[in-house]
């Protein structure tokens, strides 16, 4: 099983990089200070939580980075500040990283279910993940989900099960019969 790491540093650096908020390696952390201080609130939380959880990837093995660059905004935007990313989805690449990628994990989330992402990330730290990873999850090359995502088509459909003669909510003696139609067509 995987074991988070227990604790992690946080240096606040006055010298990085011109336009790199912050950046991980191992249990450490380095915050550009000039770049909190330009952004303020903003984005200061959220560039943590996107640096922070660098460190708790832990994937010990080769992965792309725009992958692992695209599950730490997928944290930081669609699971902490739950606020989405905004993409041109004509000019939008599955393996574009950070936001790009962050926003086609969520449409792969709501079309295979809750759990995607942390499958991947699973599967990550457990040396599963190869290029193949996603027609055995879904059926789908990367390729083909990048289609379906640009497309708008998603791949799972919603059937009201519910009718007019149901004696309310958990009348599901009535709606297992029906439950079983939809799973078979």
């Amino acid at each position: 099983g995987y074991k988070p790491r227990t604790a992690i540093t946080y240096r606040l650096r006055e010298k990085m990089k011109p336009g790199i908020p912050g950046l991980a390696s191992g249990s450490r952390i380095d915050l550009s200070a000039g770049w909190i201080r330009k952004h303020g609130q903003d984005g200061k939380l959220g560039m943590i939580i996107h640096e922070s959880w660098h460190t708790l990837q832990n994937y010990r093995s080769k992965h792309p980075s725009w992958l692992g660059e695209g599950i730490c905004d997928w944290v930081r935007y669609y699971h902490y500040e739950k606020c989405g990313t905004k993409v041109n989805l004509a000019k939008a690449k599955a393996d574009g990283s950070y936001g790009t990628t962050a926003a086609f994990l969520d449409w792969c989330r709501k079309a295979y279910g809750d759990d995607f992402v942390h499958g991947l990330i699973g599967d990550l730290r457990a040396k599963r993940y190869d290029e193949g990873w996603w027609a055995r999850r879904t059926g789908r090359t990367l390729k083909e989900l990048e289609a379906d995502w640009k497309g708008g088509r998603l791949q799972v459909a919603t059937y009201n099960i519910r009718r007019a003669g149901d004696k309310g909510d958990n009348d599901w003696s009535n709606r297992l019969p029906r439950i079983r139609d939809v799973i078979q067509r």
